[in-house]
């Protein structure tokens, strides 16, 4: 007890004197209380010894507790920095492979290239140098080749581009949205005039700040898949770009053959595809990339969309731009 009391007195000086304190007050009342009040100094020097003993052991166990709690709080912190520390190494050594990964594939893509130009030049020497005297059983042959060719081209030149996006670092500057999404339509009209496209812009965002090779691959991509997955007599696709508290978020609606709803986040993966080759042409490649370069603008994308009920991909881009006025900016781009 004299060693409880003393380490009581050392280390919780207010709280021993409290229960100091308490002590005596509680012994005086117990026995003045009662029905015969007595003052015998042996009986009240025993009722505060007791009271006395009871407030110790119980502070002795308040500062237990609390010491073993802050041991396990301590203990906590020097396991949870130990674990941070071992994802901080593990995301590191993770970045560095994935680095090397797309450095790997940026190069062997690009290696690629030469030998498959030559494999389409000589096929069509080939072809130009044999001339009437092809069978027709030959010519659908070189038509593979030229096929074969042309889609592999297309693969390494989405893997490259794959590859850039995750390397180089966003040279930004404020773009016009109207007037680069009107430059990718310019660029994509034969395809436009070919599925009797209709589009719409919805625009109430006037600049972003944004790198503008990414978006403008964005843009095309996004309006690329729009046309190619529609089987409507008159494609139609509406462009809306609207505020949110602290991004700009863009939608494309269309009105093409939609998504299942398993494969929604499937989509986004790299050299995923829903199709085959022989049904829609394309590489598995184009909402993966759309994806990355949505991610290095820190924004997100996503998409809602049902079978046979067309699709809207909503991606979103950081508002470095504040703009007060707002307007809608319709436009018939097919015409």
């Amino acid at each position: 007890i004299t060693f409880t009391g003393l380490n009581l007195t050392y280390l919780r000086p207010r709280l021993y004197y409290s229960f100091l304190t308490l002590s005596l007050i509680a012994t005086i009342v117990l026995l003045y209380t009662g029905p015969e009040p007595e003052t015998n100094p042996g009986l009240l020097t025993f009722m505060f010894c007791i009271l006395w003993f009871a407030f110790t052991i119980i502070s002795s166990v308040i500062i237990v507790s609390k010491k073993k709690l802050m041991d396990m709080n301590e203990n906590l912190e020097t396991l949870v920095n130990e674990r941070s520390a071992q994802a901080e190494v593990r995301a590191r050594q993770l970045a560095l492979k994935n680095q090397e990964l797309e450095q790997f594939a940026f190069i062997a893509s690009h290696d690629l290239k030469t030998p498959l130009r030559s494999i389409g030049s000589f096929a069509q020497l080939a072809q130009r140098k044999l001339g009437k005297d092809l069978s027709p059983e030959v010519q659908e042959y070189f038509a593979f080749i030229h096929d074969a060719v042309h889609k592999m081209n297309n693969l390494i030149n989405d893997i490259l581009a794959y590859s850039r996006y995750g390397q180089q670092n966003s040279e930004r500057s404020k773009l016009k949205v109207r007037e680069l999404l009107e430059e990718c339509c310019l660029m994509m009209k034969p395809v436009l005039a070919e599925k009797n496209a209709d589009i719409e812009f919805q625009v109430f965002c006037e600049e972003v700040v944004a790198d503008r090779v990414q978006l403008q691959q964005l843009f095309h991509n996004l309006i690329d898949n729009a046309l190619k997955y529609n089987n409507s007599p008159s494609a139609k696709l509406t462009i809306r770009v609207e505020e949110r508290p602290l991004t700009w978020q863009f939608s494309f609606a269309d009105n093409g053959i939609g998504i299942p709803e398993e494969y929604h986040d499937k989509v986004f993966r790299i050299f995923q595809r829903l199709h085959n080759y022989k049904e829609y042409d394309g590489t598995g490649i184009g909402l993966a990339l759309c994806k990355r370069i949505v991610e290095n603008h820190g924004g997100d994308i996503w998409l809602e969309s049902r079978e046979g009920q067309g699709t809207v991909v909503h991606f979103t881009l950081a508002k470095t731009l504040y703009s007060h006025e707002r307007y809608l900016l319709p436009a018939n781009v097919a015409n």
